[in-house]
């Protein structure tokens, strides 16, 4: 085999490419990262970066907006929740109300069922001793209501607001008394005063009159014809009235008096 000359050495063919150069292995030297570095979002690597002053400024906005909503939302909810309570408490309250309602008509009606006619004749008694007229003349009321047939219920309302000075008032109840068959006299002597006080002197003479029928020796019925005798200027008739009253009662002081008036007319 005939030898190749020197300057040709076998060998595959060659392309034209750029040498690779070998690897080379560098140590990694930590490089501060630039501002675009970071503003990078955390999402990729995990880790807490930095954002910018227009992010951070719009989660601030978006998380004072969020807690404001909230407060806003708890607000309402408790003002929600303390009108249902107050409005519970209404519904409790009203309830209470009633049933109270209801035992104070239960009691009111249970003491109208044991409360007689002639306990309300006593509390009436009793009022009128302290000066409380008004509650004495509803008790007095109470009886009549109570007993209404009871005449001498009526009469004592009458001689209560015969003494309370009531006389236009009193003079139906002394009447009223008269249909019944127990009568009383001094009932006479009341309607003569009561008839006498508001002008009919006429109705007043026949009252008195009948007093004295049933009690001649009663100085009040003299006193009041005397009164009318005085009134209707009849001095003589009066003066012969009033001494007929001290004879049979020397301390009438009222007639006493009269009497002294009525000297100078005879």
């Amino acid at each position: 085999m005939a030898e190749l000359p020197p300057a040709f050495t076998a060998s595959p063919p060659i392309h034209s490419t750029p040498e690779i150069e070998p690897a080379v292995t560098r140590t990694a030297t930590p490089i501060s990262p630039s501002s675009s570095d970071k503003r990078r979002a955390t999402s990729d690597s995990g880790e807490l970066h930095p954002q910018p002053i227009s992010a951070i400024t719009e989660t601030t906005s978006t998380s004072g907006f969020a807690q404001l909503v909230e407060s806003f939302l708890s607000i309402k909810t408790w003002l929600a929740i303390s009108l249902g309570l107050c409005l519970l408490c209404i519904v409790i309250l009203a309830m209470l109300l009633f049933l109270l309602k209801k035992r104070q008509t239960a009691t009111h009606r249970l003491e109208n069922d044991s409360i007689t006619s002639a306990d309300y004749k006593l509390l009436g008694d009793l009022a009128a001793k302290e000066r409380q007229l008004e509650l004495a003349e509803r008790c007095y009321r109470k009886t009549i209501a109570l007993e209404p047939h009871n005449r001498s219920m009526g009469y004592e309302l009458g001689i209560f607001l015969f003494r309370a000075e009531r006389y236009q008032e009193a003079i139906p109840e002394f009447l009223a008394y008269l249909k019944g068959d127990i009568i009383e006299p001094e009932v006479y002597d009341y309607l003569g005063y009561a008839y006498f006080s508001t002008g009919n002197l006429s109705r007043a003479e026949e009252y008195y009159r009948k007093f004295l029928d049933l009690a001649p020796a009663d100085p009040d019925g003299y006193f009041g014809l005397g009164l009318i005798a005085q009134h209707r200027e009849r001095y003589q008739d009066a003066k012969d009235y009033y001494e007929t009253a001290l004879k049979l009662d020397p301390d009438f002081q009222e007639v006493c008096q009269n009497l002294s008036q009525i000297q100078t007319y005879l």
